[in-house]
């Protein structure tokens, strides 16, 4: 049976629990998994941004037209019903790579489509309902990603399990938290970044042009103010007594 050990008599100190964490990073497998991670998540956090704008001011969808882009979680939906059909006849590293494409195909062929004629124009019906399709496609392939990356973290750490016989999901698991904030929120930050230097740079006038600090003003925010700074600070106030803190 597990037995809990509290933190004052734990004895595995935190330079002991580092190197167990590097060495579950260290697994290649893990390495390559993580990374295509990242990059879905900063696709997906990019286009988050510009969807909005876009939506409004280049498609001229209206706010009654937007709210039918509620509907594309359907995608997300069939790739969970699906997700299990497709383990069975594929790979679960060609299933996620295939979706990881096509995911970044989708996202840069929206305003492609546009440039090379293949879209309706813009009021036209028939666009609103190409793009929600485009939508569930988009959301399938997301969702059915996130499914796979699931599915090998646990195949990892039963690979790192075999290796030194510690049973590492906890570090695995945060790969996927980190993955899926860090990553999407860095996008954000990159599309908005992107919106207010080279689309809106030019409309500015004046005092407008401080807007062009607020990503400055985020990081000093969420390093400096906020955040971990004051985790850390009541962490030493609570643990700093303790050797092993």
């Amino acid at each position: 049976m597990a037995r809990w050990v509290s933190p004052a008599t734990s004895p595995n100190p935190p330079r002991n629990c580092l190197q167990r964490t590097w060495a579950a990073l260290a697994n290649r497998n893990f390495q390559r998994l993580f990374a295509a991670t990242l990059i879905a998540a900063l696709v997906v956090g990019t286009g988050q941004v510009f969807d909005v704008y876009m939506n409004l001011y280049f498609w001229r969808f209206s706010t009654e037209d937007i709210r039918w882009f509620s509907i594309v979680v359907l995608g997300a939906i069939l790739s969970f019903l699906t997700a299990t059909a497709l383990q069975t006849r594929y790979e679960k590293r060609d299933l996620f790579m295939a979706a990881l494409l096509l995911l970044t195909v989708l996202a840069v062929s929206k305003v492609a489509f546009r440039f090379i004629g293949l879209w309706p124009d813009n009021g036209d019906p028939l666009l609103l309902w190409l793009f929600v399709a485009h939508g569930c496609a988009m959301a399938y392939c997301a969702s059915l990603i996130l499914i796979m990356y699931a599915s090998m973290m646990a195949d990892v750490a039963d690979e790192q399990e075999l290796a030194n016989g510690l049973r590492q999901e906890g570090v695995y698991s945060g790969g996927i938290t980190f993955a899926a904030k860090a990553t999407t929120s860095l996008g954000i930050l990159i599309g908005g970044f992107l919106l207010q230097t080279v689309i809106a740079f030019p409309v500015l006038q004046g005092w407008q042009y401080a807007l062009l600090i607020s990503p400055v003003f985020v990081f000093v925010l969420l390093t400096r103010i906020s955040g971990v700074p004051m985790l850390e600070a009541r962490g030493r106030k609570k643990f700093g007594d303790l050797k092993e803190y």
